[in-house]
């Protein structure tokens, strides 16, 4: 059986992380294989490679929707996913990485951990990075380039699975909103409060990463704790009207959900294919190949999440969803979908995902362009259109740099002055920076500006003529601690601010219960992984 690490970690010359002001602290638990030889080039996280460092990996956040019958204000957007984290060390011989063409749902399985996304899906992204000699030891130092080291082939690995990951932790707010809600923040959305946010179940069989032969997978994701209502799907975890399916009613959150319930954000199966160099299918429901950040809290830098992955983009899908290997450095996907969160469809139209991963030769530098094309609204006649692009680059030794910005727009989702159906668009711009300060200590910085032009995404409130304004700032700063090969402790400090009005008698501003236009969060998590 193949146990993955959901784990914050390092790998050689590589570091991720959000921005904000919060501060909240997870711990996440996973599996180790036993020690092998380093000679082979597919040690897994926890092994002890050729430089007596310790393989470890980080999982990322991913996508989320707001059930249609949640009030007027969408203060709990949804988020999703898992993280499939079984990772594999670098082989020692200078060869380039090559993307794995297949994705499991938690980013892929057989990735390529130097950027922290999988070749299968670059859609939420992931935090990974190694330190510990690599740049010192193998390529002899920074100067003499981390090519080798850093961009060695990666092995692969198929097999059963099963990965448990537990995140806890505490969000302050020195304002003390008297809702008790972080308002707009989403996880960590409840303030001076202690959250069990994620104890996260992934079980299934992987599919063999070769270029040819057939081979089947399957993988089943569950997820009990605070976070389950960001990774809700229409018809699944909620009926059509938004009421739970199977959880509470008698809870503070949208529609009477309560503050802990269960979530299935993934169930699919899988078959990969020897066609056009090796193809993949995915069918069922799955995490969305759209954006940065992911769902699994393992698999995040930041306990908080950027605006554009709460309120931007869509946490999962239902459909079908290949990933072909064009090249050793190009992944091309390609699918059909019900839409944005939904298990059922409420209209009759298919809605389309694709996109492509890019990894440059030395390894250092990824790209990675995903968009979806469906219609949201119950007639289908309405289309909504939104694309992500992340760029991850190596600066350094122990540095890593992403940029992501994200577009979207649908028709008939606003409403101007005189009261006519208009397009609404949203769009924004995220930059990560990430610095290994020891091998067991990683700082990062979020910087993050995103446009509600319409108020149809954070707010939900797309009138003209009622509420103004529509820009978002954060800044988050923070720190992992990786106190064991199981053990993170992340810690972090956020601002907002906000010029948006919210209509007259709701309040004064998006913060403190809609009384401010400025918030301040510190947290602390905990994240171990089994």
């Amino acid at each position: 059986m193949v146990k993955r690490l959901a784990l914050a970690s390092l790998f050689c010359c590589l570091t991720v992380g959000p921005a904000s002001i919060a501060v909240s602290t997870e711990v996440i638990v996973s599996d180790l294989q036993q020690p092998q030889p380093a000679s082979s080039s597919s040690l897994t996280v926890g092994d002890i490679d050729d430089w007596n460092s310790t393989i470890r990996q980080v999982p990322g956040v991913g996508t989320r929707t707001v059930p249609s019958s949640q009030p007027a204000i969408r203060l709990d957007s949804l988020l999703s996913s898992p993280i499939d984290d079984t990772t594999t060390a670098p082989d020692l011989a200078p060869t380039p990485v090559t993307p794995s063409p297949s994705s499991d749902g938690y980013e892929d399985r057989h990735v390529e951990v130097w950027d922290g996304n999988s070749a299968g899906s670059y859609a939420n992204g992931g935090y990974a990075s190694h330190t510990g000699g690599c740049c010192d030891t193998c390529c002899g130092g920074c100067d003499g380039g981390c090519d080798g080291c850093c961009g060695g082939s990666m092995g692969s690995s198929g097999g059963w699975f099963a990965d448990l990951a537990i995140a806890q932790g505490f969000t302050g707010n020195p304002d003390d909103p008297v809702n008790n809600f972080n308002t707009p923040l989403t996880f960590n959305d409840r303030s001076n409060e202690y959250l069990l946010n994620q104890i996260y179940l992934s079980l299934g069989r992987a599919v063999e990463d070769t270029a040819s032969g057939w081979d089947l997978g399957a993988q089943v994701d569950l997820l009990y704790g605070s976070d389950y209502f960001f990774t809700q799907a229409a018809g699944l975890e909620t009926r059509s009207d938004g009421s739970p399916h199977w959880n509470s009613s008698d809870g503070p959150r949208g529609a009477g959900a309560a503050i802990y319930g269960l979530a299935m954000p993934q169930l699919y199966a899988e078959i990969k294919t020897p066609f056009f160099g090796g193809t993949s299918i995915k069918m069922g429901h799955f995490y969305t190949i759209i954006g940065y950040e992911v769902v699994p809290a393992a698999r995040n830098f930041f306990s908080s999440h950027s605006y554009t992955m709460q309120y931007g983009e869509p946490f999962t899908h239902t459909g079908l969803l290949s990933t072909t290997r064009l090249s050793d450095s190009i992944n091309l996907h390609s699918g059909v979908t019900r839409g944005w969160n939904n298990w059922e469809d409420n209209n009759s139209k298919l809605g389309y995902l694709s996109g492509f991963n890019w990894t440059a030769p030395d390894a250092k530098s990824t790209f990675a362009f995903a968009i979806t094309i469906s219609e949201e609204d119950n007639a289908g006649i309405n289309n909504r259109t939104m694309y992500s692009m992340v760029y991850t680059h190596v600066v350094g030794c122990g540095m890593r740099y992403v940029f992501q910005h994200d577009f979207g727009i649908e028709d008939g989702a606003e409403i101007d002055a005189a009261g006519n159906p208009e397009t609404a668009k949203w769009y924004g711009i995220n930059q990560y920076l990430f610095v290994d300060l020891s091998d067991s200590l990683t700082a990062g910085l979020r910087m993050e500006w995103f446009r509600d032009q319409d108020n149809a995404r954070v707010l939900a409130f797309p009138s003209e003529a009622l509420a103004e304004g529509g820009n978002y700032t954060a800044l988050t700063a923070g720190v992992n601690w990786r106190a064991a090969s199981n053990f993170v402790v992340r810690s972090e400090l956020r601002g907002d601010w906000s010029d948006v009005r919210p209509p007259v008698g709701l309040g004064t501003g998006m913060f403190n219960a809609f009384s401010a236009d400025e918030q301040f969060t510190w947290s602390t998590d905990i994240i171990l992984t089994f």
